[in-house]
């Protein structure tokens, strides 16, 4: 496929490619966030942009578990994810700039700053590690994978059907996707909510999560 990731989204989007200086000029106008834009570009990713534990993957791999939460847990647990203070400092260390930029690169960098594993983004889509690892190789995917994994990320279907490899002649997602785009939506925004916070915090959120569950529900009124 020809052009880097950024070219693509660019032209999908109808807007220049910008200079490599002047990417994050473009977070307003494609509403994206910076680490995101730099992440699809392969340019530098300071370290403010990258999540503050790195070492809590595999515990933010234990919170979605297989079928990940219910969508009204995870609103909660977004919720007080985002109540939580937060510092602008961001990870320990930043990325360096890719060379070459490939879909497959930028995907990797997509799920870095958000602190998603390959087997968190399996978990989350219903995914086998192999399709991911695939998407994460620049290989071609049909496109109900597309859309599923553009909701955890929480960026637009047809964005990230700009920057990835869709297989040749796949048809439209089936209905069931678009069903469960919604919540992996939500899930997506709770990784958000949790990339800036720090391993403490993070088990904190944990700690939330099995209190709710462990809560009976309340009667209803009659």
């Amino acid at each position: 496929m020809a052009g880097t990731p950024l070219e693509r989204l660019c032209a999908h989007r109808g807007v220049p490619v910008p200079a490599a200086d002047q990417v994050l000029d473009l977070a307003p106008v494609l509403d994206m966030r910076p680490a995101d834009l730099l992440a699809i570009a392969g340019g530098e990713i300071p370290a403010r942009f990258m999540p503050a534990a790195p070492e809590a993957t595999d515990l933010i791999d234990s919170m979605l578990g297989v079928d990940g939460p219910p969508i009204a847990e995870t609103v909660a647990l977004r919720d007080f994810a985002r109540s939580l203070p937060r510092s602008d400092a961001g990870g320990p260390a930043g990325l360096p700039p890719l060379e070459p930029v490939t879909s497959g690169t930028a995907f990797t960098r997509l799920l870095a700053v958000r602190n998603i594993s390959r087997r968190g983004m399996a978990y989350m889509t219903g995914s086998s590690f192999s399709t991911v690892a695939k998407a994460m190789g620049g290989g071609q995917l049909i496109a109900q994978r597309l859309d599923l994994m553009a909701a955890v990320l929480c960026l637009p279907p047809d964005d990230f059907d700009a920057m990835m490899v869709r297989a040749p002649d796949s048809p439209p997602a089936d209905d069931w996707v678009q069903e469960r785009v919604p919540p992996l939506w939500v899930l997506g925004e709770l990784l958000l909510a949790l990339a800036p916070l720090t391993l403490e915090q993070i088990q904190a959120v944990q700690t939330f999560a099995r209190r709710r569950r462990l809560s009976p529900p309340h009667p209803s009124t009659p």
